[in-house]
Formats: C-alpha cells, sequence, structure tokens
C-alpha cells in the first residue's frame, strides 16, 4: 500500500491536515494500460472498492485521477461516462468511477480527499464512498452524519463470519448481528470473480466489546439453518496476525477517549456561541430607534 507524499515528505494515515494540490499542463505523466483502465466492471452496491468523483472539470481526464488515485493503492479500473457533442464525438461527463483493488485503499482516498479538500483546476473535488452513501433500505440500518475520521475508522474489531446461508440479504445480516453492537461499517459480503457471494461475511464493528460477544456467542452455532465459524479476521498487512490485538484494543481506547473529548469540546462551543447569540439579542436596541415611550397619541 502507498502513502501520499508532500514535498516528498509521507503523511500519516489515517488523519490529514489541510492539503491543497495543484495539476498543470507541464505535468510528469504516468505510464499505463489505458484500455485496461476504461474497462467496465460490473460492482456491488455493498462493494466498498469504489469511489465515486463528481464536480470534475473539463480539464481532468483519466491521466489525472489514475494519477492521483495511485498514490492510495492500486488501481483497478476508472469507469468514466462519456456523452456525445455537436461535433459527433464523445464528451466525458462531470463525474467518474474508481475501482481500487482492495476496499482498505479505496476508505484511504476518502478519507484523505474528503478532509483535504483537494482542488483539481481551481475546482475542489467532492468524492463519496460505498460506507457513507449506501441507501438506509439497503444497509438497514441508520446513518449518521459524524465526524469523517470516526466515521469510517475501524479500530480493528473485524470477524468475519463463514458458512454463512448463500441466500441472506443484506438486511438480514444487519439486523440479526447488529444485535451484538454497532457497525463501523455496513457488513461486506465476499464475492468471487464473477460477483457470487461465497458465505462468507466480514463484520467491522465500532468496540471490540461487540466483537468479542459475537464470537463468544455464535461461532460454532447455527444461523438461518446453517453452521457457522466466527474468528477475528486476517489483518491486511499480510503479517498473518489476526484483529483483536492488545496493540488495537489499546489504540481503540485512545481513539475513543479522543472522540469523546472531540464530541464535549463541540457541545461547549456550540453551548457558549449560543449564549453569545442570546447576548448579542438582549443588548441590541436598535428596534427601539426613533420610539418616543412618552409619546401617547395615535401613530400616524
Amino acid at each position: 500500500m502507498m502513502q501520499v507524499c508532500l514535498h516528498g515528505r509521507p503523511i500519516a494515515r489515517p488523519l490529514f491536515s489541510s492539503i491543497s494540490l495543484q495539476f498543470v499542463a507541464g505535468r510528469a505523466r504516468v505510464r499505463y494500460c489505458c484500455s485496461g483502465l476504461l474497462e467496465m466492471t460490473t460492482f456491488k452496491r455493498e462493494d466498498l472498492r469504489r469511489v465515486f468523483f463528481s464536480d470534475l472539470s473539463e480539464q481532468c481526464d483519466e491521466d489525472l485521477i489514475y494519477e492521483l488515485c495511485t498514490q492510495f493503492g492500486p488501481v483497478a479500473n476508472i469507469t468514466w461516462p462519456t456523452i456525445g457533442n455537436l461535433t459527433g464525438g464523445a464528451q466525458h461527463k462531470t463525474f467518474c468511477f474508481v475501482d481500487f483493488r482492495n476496499a482498505e485503499d479505496a476508505k484511504y482516498c476518502y478519507e484523505a480527499l474528503y478532509r483535504s479538500r483537494v482542488k483539481m483546476f481551481g475546482k475542489e473535488l467532492r468524492v463519496s464512498h460505498a460506507s457513507t452513501e449506501m441507501p438506509l433500505k439497503e444497509s438497514g440500518s441508520q446513518v449518521h452524519h459524524r465526524h469523517a475520521v470516526h466515521e469510517l475508522h475501524e479500530i480493528g474489531a473485524k470477524v468475519v463470519v463463514r458458512g454463512v446461508d448463500l441466500n441472506v440479504t443484506d438486511f438480514d445480516l444487519t439486523s440479526f448481528f447488529g444485535q451484538f453492537g454497532k457497525f463501523a461499517v455496513p457488513p461486506r459480503k465476499v464475492r468471487d470473480v464473477e460477483g457470487n457471494f461465497r458465505g462468507v461475511v466480514i463484520l467491522s464493528y465500532e468496540d471490540f466489546a461487540a466483537s468479542d460477544k459475537v464470537i463468544d456467542e455464535m461461532d460454532q452455532k447455527v444461523y438461518r439453518d446453517r453452521p457457522i465459524s466466527v474468528a477475528y479476521a486476517m489483518m491486511e498487512d499480510d503479517s498473518g496476525r489476526q484483529h483483536g490485538t492488545h496493540e488495537e484494543r489499546e489504540n481503540a481506547k485512545l481513539f475513543l477517549e479522543e472522540a469523546r473529548k472531540h464530541a464535549e469540546r463541540i457541545e461547549k462551543e456550540q453551548a457558549e456561541h449560543e449564549r453569545e447569540k442570546a447576548r448579542r439579542r438582549r443588548e441590541n436596541i436598535s428596534w427601539a430607534s426613533g420610539i418616543d415611550p412618552f409619546f401617547r397619541g395615535q401613530r400616524p
């Protein structure tokens, strides 16, 4: 997995400060197979490998988007719809879809660009990701517009469920396994190259209490008339270790504590703002200018 660099220095993941990227015509272009990038691929709605770019400048093209996105990870496909113009040629629309090879890179790309307010040709990039834009009917759960990092951050309370009924729906998964705790992201079905569900589901919870509970109560149990196994998923760094380590649990405590402090700080600032607004209303007597308090006659 690649890191984003600013002036040759790597930027820590996943938190970002304000970054502004400007692309000029004389940029260095990356060599790649154009036909492979433009190949159309069908993905399921719940597939988290896709990032949606919208409100793009007319000067943007596949080269720029590819060059930008490869800083976050390997790109599998770029789909850019076109429309016919007056000359009979094809003209790009102002949006495109970028499919990464894995969901973690797509999530990393979304989080970085969403927080950094990256601009291309003077227009701010607008990006969205399946983990935050899924319709409620498909996910079966309520989506709260929280802070971007807290919304996307998976602390490592990630378990894999094997042997699941192939006919199970997203709503069934969310309704049942949501009883053990809140999800960091909606449940993800593992599919083969043809898009067929393999009977394996990845669950990522907001805390380890929920992941520990679902493993203790559902491992080697029956779900929808089928025996299932539930265990912590393997880490994505190819280290051969499973999630749920002591380091992840300690980091989760720090993260949740910072999130709590942030929420308290925002609440305090909002309360102070409301008090200041009320004070200004009390002190504002401009509405009374021109009024004679001793006048007893009729107004004209």
